[in-house]
């Protein structure tokens, strides 16, 4: 959209052609951006289940500790 305004501004024609091809452009931008995004939250999931099983070993070792120390 903003590409329209901008030629409407500028007063130069709006060519199908022209506005197509930034079409196209803004799309494929669009789709490397989502592909991004599912990749961090990936990479998220991937680093929150670290942190779970890391927690879990803890308490379990603190759970030994104590009954090591009885």
């Amino acid at each position: 959209m903003r590409y329209l305004d901008d030629l409407k501004t500028s007063g130069e024609a709006i060519s199908p052609k022209k506005w197509r091809a930034e079409a196209d452009r803004l799309t494929t931008h669009k789709d490397a951006l989502y592909q991004q995004m599912r990749d961090m939250r990936e990479d998220i999931r991937a680093v929150e289940k670290i942190c779970k099983t890391a927690n879990q070993l803890a308490k379990t070792e603190s759970h030994r500790d104590r009954e090591h120390d009885r």
